[in-house]
């Protein structure tokens, strides 16, 4: 159990709130029916303390609405209401928090009021807050977008799930600076737009096995095996792993941050499907074909990961696959998977 540090937050009003929900990642939950709040006091401010875990490192949102919004937030017995629509709704409402508190950043998506790293977090190798965005380059292949960024004649590649989140980042800055203090070699970055059809395409699908293997690779023909990373996060995660048990020896290894290992969903299995498949042969093929595999997963997720993860992670150990777990006091969400991703990489090529 992680020991806990209180933190104070408070929000002092700009217009008249009938609510202020205080949501921390890694601490809160938001699928649950009831928000965490914050208390008004006599003086007009909302403020709560909460015991936080030495070892997070994570996003906040401080989130006042009105009367109506605060009314339809919490009717849990509407038809219409579902958790995740909810929440996403209530994206529109956040506001920036006083970020000059200890352990407090400035936020890195627009949606969140800031960030927090507390004393045992676990590293962001190479982010540092105040780089600018990456630029990037996009080319169609096969119908889908593909973001590129990062030197043209750098030595390895990097293929990326989820562009939407990655696009709003550094990223290319903090492999810079990777690079720049010798811990990392230089990347080309390609990272792959799924926000579309997301669920699908990164479900174990085998039209994106063919894509990476047969569309995007070979358009970088100067990148070997060896100079390969796939990498995701949630399903894209669960597609890295699928990807390099479909092919192995296709790249040197793998970063899955918070892999849906769950899928398909409501399987009986510790480790859904892939589990099944590393235990049947897979995982002996990777160990065969010297594929690395880094995964994290974070303690308060949901849907089981905390649970699935680690199965696949034992399936892999138990085939001798060169492979590594960090379970961290971590959420679902950017604030985790941008060290995760950097962190796997320093692992992959140490």
């Amino acid at each position: 159990m992680s020991k806990t540090i209180p933190l104070n937050f408070e929000w002092i009003p700009t217009f008249d709130a009938a609510r202020v929900y205080l949501h921390i990642g890694g601490v809160h939950n938001h699928h649950n029916a009831r928000l965490n709040t914050m208390e008004r006091g006599a003086d007009g401010h909302w403020r709560d303390t909460v015991d936080v875990p030495e070892d997070l490192r994570a996003s906040y949102r401080i989130v006042p609405v009105n009367a109506a919004t605060a009314s339809t937030t919490e009717d849990t017995n509407s038809p219409s209401f579902d958790l995740r629509t909810r929440w996403m709704q209530l994206y529109q409402n956040v506001v920036e928090g006083d970020n000059s508190l200890e352990y407090r950043y400035p936020p890195r998506e627009p949606t969140e009021s800031g960030r927090i790293v507390m004393p045992a977090a676990p590293a962001a190798p190479g982010w540092e807050t105040g780089d600018a965005l990456t630029q990037w380059s996009t080319e169609e292949l096969d119908g889908r977008q593909v973001y590129l960024a990062g030197p043209a004649d750098a030595t390895e590649l990097l293929v990326l799930f989820d562009a939407h989140h990655w696009i709003r980042t550094p990223l290319d800055a903090a492999l810079h600076r990777l690079h720049a203090a010798g811990k990392l070699p230089r990347f080309r970055i390609a990272a792959i737009d799924t926000a579309a059809n997301r669920v699908a395409e990164l479900s174990r699908s085998p039209l994106m096995r063919s894509f990476i293997a047969d569309t995007l690779l070979p358009h970088f023909p100067q990148y070997s095996p060896a100079h390969r990373v796939l990498s995701g996060q949630s399903l894209g995660g669960l597609t890295s792993l699928d990807i390099a048990i479909a092919q192995p020896g296709l790249c040197r290894g793998i970063v899955s941050n918070s892999g849906s290992y769950w899928f398909p969903h409501g399987s009986a299995q510790a480790g859904g499907s892939i589990a099944e498949d590393l235990h049947n042969g897979a995982a002996a093929a990777l160990a065969a074909a010297d594929t690395r595999v880094f995964m994290t997963v974070g303690k308060n997720e949901g849907m089981g990961m905390e649970i699935h993860t680690p199965a696949v992670a034992r399936e892999l150990e138990a085939a001798g696959v060169d492979s590594r777990l960090e379970i961290t006091s971590t959420a679902h969400e950017m604030a985790a998977w941008e060290g995760g991703l950097t962190r796997g990489l320093c692992w992959l090529y140490s």
